[in-house]
């Protein structure tokens, strides 16, 4: 089986993943690493793509997907903001110093 082009500088990472992986290892399973491979480096990049041999290799994993590296990986750029939770809620007997404290009447000149 042959390495693509672009897989060349991860040749030991992939063969020492090829060796403890489990599972198959026919023609189609080593074309489905090497296209899954090349995917997470278009997308994310060599280094995801070596973290993820990496992380394989530790965990003894069957296979590695970009579906997978997206699903349970990836950084979420969706992740709430603080902002969209809501203000923090007030400790009780603690006082906000940043808390919004409405004008008095002579500081509006009402008085």
């Amino acid at each position: 089986m042959s390495f693509p082009a672009e897989l060349e500088p991860e040749t030991d990472l992939i063969k020492e993943f090829w060796r403890l992986k489990k599972g198959s290892k026919g023609e189609t399973a080593w074309k489905l690493l090497t296209g899954e491979l090349l995917k997470i480096r278009s997308k994310h990049g060599s280094t995801v793509m070596r973290e993820q041999l990496e992380l394989a290799i530790n965990g003894k994993w069957q296979g590695i997907t970009l579906k997978n590296y997206e699903t349970f990986s990836a950084p979420k750029g969706n992740a709430p903001r603080q902002q969209e939770q809501g203000p923090p809620q007030p400790r009780r007997g603690v006082p906000n110093p940043n808390a919004w404290v409405p004008p008095t009447a002579a500081e509006l000149g009402l008085e």
